[in-house]
């Protein structure tokens, strides 16, 4: 993602070594912006020179400076690397810890400005969000939106290089949110930002959590720390209040810890928000929210899913969290389309497509329990697994897929640096009856028999890159975008 900049105050080096207390010369050196890429350095820059498993950044200050950058952050290491330097140099430990405290001091704190909701969880972080801003708008809140399926800033629509931006980047557009009039940010929160404290800095009006199931565990090892790691949002570092889904053991473990005020949403009496009267049908999911006063609120959502009901119900409690309205906030979800998400590709009397990102075994259990449950024909699903990713889950993921679909066909993802037909073998690895199976590496091509293969009744299922528009394979990326292709054959095949 390009670094975007708001226009800020200059702040004083001085101040900032005052601020975090260390020293530095040239303290009235005025730094405009700051960020640990030296292929982001601007003129008037801070660069963070930040210790690496490999490098250390103290090795790129001439770089850095060469790019604009006025003065160098380091630690005592970084400042032995640097050595003598015509370039002020401020000396902290534990650089990495205060990289998002700096970054925010830098920008002005534009967080202690906004509202802003912060949503974890495995699965449905980008269709919380995306409610939570449609909802905020309805109620005249002007939102800006962070997360996995793009970045929009007074509306300006900008890509996302990742689910949370990092800690330079992330207050940056929290400073322009606000320069652009926003009074409000609705973004995702992923462990990973969780666990190299990304979010350092920002201050969460309210945090959401929506559930937690196997992903990720290349990283995190094992789902004891998964969960330690989405947990710290739930504490008075980060967040004021919270809303946590009680929907798995996890939210149940979540509740039994978190000490900041929270309310609980879930299925059940003892739950302070209820979810009940689940409908789905062909693109859309109806369903009554009980707030904690008892007072049933009927809602409407333009997407399948019945799953879906709970992502919509954690936005609607954690607008209520700041006192909103959620008659009015109801009705600003009610149309809201997410990209990639239970995304449908209509062709009329074609097979309807659906276009999702799940890629998580319980994602895709519930993608196709919805969809097979719709289906009068066959459900053909489309699955492929990402490379130099959690690899443990792909066997589950092919199991999950197998559950539902009348014809699976595995293809790749998005390979990476793994060999896309060990991928593929670890898929269908999870599968007890082949003959289901349709192998086809091209993605292009599987989805073209995926149409091949379908008829008007049908539902095709194309899974895990959902709003992605790119394909990366042994370090190449292509231009690929699932929607399109799933548009292009079923116009090919049944357009008149």
């Amino acid at each position: 993602m390009k670094f975007v900049r708001p226009s800020i105050k200059p702040v004083a080096l001085g101040e900032i070594a005052q601020k975090f207390n260390s020293s530095t010369t040239q303290t009235d050196q005025k730094i405009t912006g700051i960020t640990h890429n030296t292929k982001s350095v601007e003129k008037g820059d801070l660069f963070v020179a930040l210790g690496g498993e490999k490098n250390h950044g103290a090795q790129f200050v001439a770089e850095a400076k060469a790019n604009g950058a006025v003065a160098v952050l380091t630690d005592s290491i970084g400042a032995k690397v640097i050595g003598e330097s015509d370039l002020p140099v401020l000396v902290l430990e534990n650089t990495r810890h205060l990289l998002g405290e700096i970054s925010s001091f830098v920008f002005g704190n534009p967080s202690h400005f906004l509202q802003v909701f912060g949503i974890t969880g495995t699965n449905g972080k980008t269709t919380a969000a995306w409610l939570m801003r449609a909802g905020l708008e309805k109620c005249g809140i002007k939102t800006s939106l962070l997360g996995t399926a793009g970045i929009s800033i007074g509306g300006t629509n900008l890509p996302s290089a990742r689910t949370t931006p990092e800690a330079p980047e992330l207050q940056a557009l929290l400073a322009l949110a606000l320069e652009k009039g926003s009074k409000a940010v609705s973004m995702e929160v992923s462990s990973h930002a969780l666990s190299f404290e990304r979010i350092n800095g920002t201050r969460f009006t309210c945090a959401g959590f929506t559930n937690l199931s196997q992903d990720h565990l290349d990283f995190h090892k094992n789902m004891d720390n998964y969960f330690a790691a989405k947990a710290q949002l739930f504490t008075a570092q980060y967040a004021q209040k919270a809303v946590i889904t009680n929907i798995d053991s996890w939210g149940k473990k979540l509740i039994a810890k978190t000490q900041i005020p929270f309310v609980t949403l879930g299925g059940d009496v003892e739950s302070d928000w209820r979810v009940t009267d689940i409908t789905a049908a062909l693109g859309h999911v109806y369903f009554e929210v009980i707030d904690p006063r008892k007072k049933p609120y009927k809602v409407t959502l333009s997407f399948a899913g019945a799953f879906n009901a709970f992502n919509a119900a954690l936005v609607i409690a954690m607008a209520g969290q700041i006192g909103l309205e959620a008659k009015e906030f109801i009705t600003g979800i009610k149309d809201t389309q997410i990209p990639g998400r239970m995304q449908p590709i209509v062709v009329a009397g074609a097979a309807l497509g659906i276009v999702d990102y799940a890629h998580t075994p319980e994602a895709i259990d519930n993608v196709l329990s919805a969809l097979r449950k719709q289906t009068n024909g066959k459900l053909i699903v489309v699955l492929g697994a990402g490379g130099n990713r959690d690899s443990e889950k792909r066997p589950f993921m092919g199991a999950a897929s197998e559950k539902y679909a009348d014809t699976l066909i595995v293809t790749d993802d998005n390979p990476r640096d793994e060999d896309p037909s060990l991928i593929r073998k670890a898929l269908i690895g999870g599968l007890k009856d082949k003959t289901k199976l349709v192998e086809i590496s091209s993605r292009e091509s599987a989805i073209q028999e995926a149409v091949n293969l379908s008829t008007s009744s049908d539902t095709i299922a194309v899974l895990g890159k959902g709003h992605e528009t790119t394909q990366e394979t042994a370090g190449r990326v292509v231009d690929f975008d699932d929607a399109n292709y799933l548009l292009k054959f079923l116009q090919e095949k049944f357009g008149k």
